[in-house]
């Protein structure tokens, strides 16, 4: 397990594009978009989870939890997020608590153009404790390195900016992480972070309706593309609702377009989503599961995320809400 957690570290040391990832993207808005923030006529409660390639000692291991509050009479929201990511079982280490903020205009009739800006306190640190270094083995000894270590903990701040325009059925977002690029690196060398961008959008379809012109059912089309300096992928799919229940299946990958190598596709997974809606609590839960198709296949064990939303009708909601709030995307907000 130690070996193996090693290797992990050496790849990630040196690679670039490290941000967390979650397949239930609009199940984290803030994380999403900073721009989202507060787009609910209540508050709101998140929780994520993520266990990723479960099969590969040493994988990731995601977790978020957010709180974002809709000033409605100040045409803002605000928010704050904690987000923690593990690798190499457990001895690379990311933890981050943020800041967010976005500010609402209205375009037309019941169109919105919401801007938001992150900030955020990350803190980057590596337990050397789980790796076998080389000194130990000549020795044949575990009890110690005698490797000089520089760090065991690196801080840094990190902004992020975006932008999101939204109706009644559909949306398109842009943001922007790391603008700042951060040094990230543990061993006393420059290594900055790039710049990870995502641009996002969706519509949705109705199919039935009430008596008062509500949505029985309807079908979304989400897509999310995000890169960070030469990688990028785009999550393509769709997404059924009929309350209490939602189920949905997307792509992950760049398919026939681009391969960073010859040989090598820009496949990564399908993911199956499916959820229901316990209207007597407020309470939305949610399970994906990532079948990887890329070169892992099988041996990655695929990944298993799980999503929890709470949201807190505030007692002058009905009021509220007659009047010209922001629309929420349709894919986990309303029902």
């Amino acid at each position: 397990m130690k070996k193996n957690s090693f290797i992990l570290f050496l790849i990630t040391l040196n690679s670039f594009g490290q941000d967390p990832q979650l397949s239930q993207f609009y199940s984290a808005p803030l994380n999403l978009n900073p721009a989202l923030t507060g787009n609910t006529m209540q508050m709101r409660y998140i929780s994520n989870y993520r266990k990723q390639w479960t099969s590969v000692p040493g994988a990731f291991n995601t977790y978020a939890l957010s709180f974002d509050y809709n000033l409605v009479h100040k045409n803002s929201g605000a928010g704050i997020e904690f987000l923690r990511d593990k690798a190499g079982s457990g001895a690379l280490r990311f933890r981050s608590i943020g800041g967010f903020y976005a500010y609402q205009v209205m375009v037309g009739h019941e169109n919105f153009i919401r801007f938001g800006l992150k900030g955020a306190a990350v803190f980057r640190d590596v337990d050397y404790s789980r790796f076998i270094f080389g000194d130990q083995l000549l020795r044949n000894d575990g009890t110690g390195t005698t490797e000089t270590i520089n760090k065991k903990t690196v801080f840094y701040p990190d902004f992020g900016t975006g932008a999101v325009y939204l109706t009644q059925r559909w949306w398109l977002g842009v943001s922007f992480n790391h603008l700042n690029r951060p040094n990230q690196s543990l061993v006393g060398i420059k290594t900055r972070l790039p710049v990870n961008y995502s641009v996002h959008g969706g519509f949705t379809i109705p199919i039935t309706k009430d008596d008062k012109n509500h949505d029985l059912s309807s079908l979304s089309v989400i897509a999310n593309y995000k890169g960070q300096q030469q990688w990028d992928q785009i999550d393509f799919g769709m997404y059924y609702k009929r309350k209490p229940f939602k189920a949905g299946m997307w792509y992950r990958g760049i398919p026939y377009l681009k391969a960073y190598e010859p040989g090598y596709p820009n496949d990564d997974a399908l993911v199956f989503y499916t959820g229901f809606f316990l209207e007597d609590y407020h309470l939305s839960i949610g399970y994906s599961y990532d079948l990887t198709i890329s070169r892992l296949t099988a041996r990655s064990g695929g990944s298993h995320e799980i999503s929890l939303i709470y949201e807190y009708a505030r007692p002058d909601y009905k009021k509220q809400k007659s009047k010209r709030v922001v629309p929420c995307p349709k894919f986990v907000n309303e029902w």
